[in-house]
């Protein structure tokens, strides 16, 4: 699988993948008829390691991981997402068993997932698993289209819950990225807010997150303001949602602006 995956790549670079607690470094192969990246690594003991994107790689660059089609380095292994399984005719296939990983939880992949699940003979049980295709030379396409599949499963989770915990599993690697036009700059800026606002149903209030201005800032935020009271952070109280630095969680807090205070009074008279 991984020599078929390589050698429909048409650019290979030097560069990192990120997810949730660290990331992995080597060649990223870009198959760009596909819109997919590849990376593989062994890891001794453990898992065949394979990580894919969407995001089209540039030399030294991170890019935030999709997904992982994991599998045991032999025997079966339940708790690794990925597997490869056998027909009675000899032919291999790669099949998932919806375990994404980070703060995806398999609930959300079987509530989420538009495709088909098929039963196979796991050990001594059987258990229901995503065929994602034969091994042979149609299975880069069949890997894009499952990655697509779970790029849509997060991007539409309008839960807010899980667009926090998008946030705090994404932000840290994201800001290794290009900040202009990077979808998760846009879920702080535009879906947070827009479910924010369909949550309090009071169109008077008014919702604003940020990033960043150019750059990735080092505490994003989400804030909640009532005009009657102020429109801007800068002055006046606010009900915010700010990520700690580390990305280790979110505080849902009470703020008082006061950078009009401060500019107005100067930095004694104003604390």
């Amino acid at each position: 699988m991984s020599s078929i995956l390589k050698s429909r790549a048409d650019k290979v670079v030097e560069g990192g993948a990120g997810f949730q607690g660290g990331e992995e470094r080597g060649k990223v192969y870009w198959i760009s008829d596909l819109r997919i990246w590849y990376m593989y690594r062994f890891i001794e003991g453990s898992r065949h390691w394979n990580g894919f994107g969407t995001d089209e790689p540039e030399e030294g660059e991170n890019r935030t991981i999709i997904c992982e089609i994991n599998s045991p380095p032999e025997g079966i292994n339940r708790r690794i997402g990925g597997a490869f399984a056998r027909d009675p005719l000899g032919n291999y296939y790669l099949v998932h068993r919806g375990k994404l990983g980070g703060n995806y939880s398999k609930k959300l992949f079987t509530e989420k997932y538009r495709g088909e699940w098929t039963e196979v003979i796991d050990g001594n049980q059987t258990s229901e698993v995503v065929v994602i295709g034969k091994i042979d030379e149609s299975i880069p396409e069949k890997i894009r289209d499952f990655v697509y599949e779970v790029k849509r499963m997060k991007e539409d989770s309008s839960n807010l819950r899980d667009m926090i915990l998008k946030v705090l599993q994404e932000y840290s690697n994201a800001r290794n990225e290009s900040f202009t036009g990077h979808p998760l700059a846009k879920l702080i800026r535009r879906k947070i807010p827009r479910e924010l606002e369909r949550i309090t149903g009071d169109e008077r209030y008014l919702v604003r997150g940020s990033a960043g201005q150019g750059n990735w800032a080092t505490i994003p935020w989400i804030a909640v303001m009532d005009p009657q009271i102020t429109d801007t952070t800068r002055n006046g109280p606010c009900i915010v949602y700010l990520f700690r630095e580390d990305m280790e969680g979110v505080y849902l807090s009470l703020h008082q602006g006061v950078s009009d205070i401060n500019k107005e009074y100067g930095g004694k008279k104003g604390k």
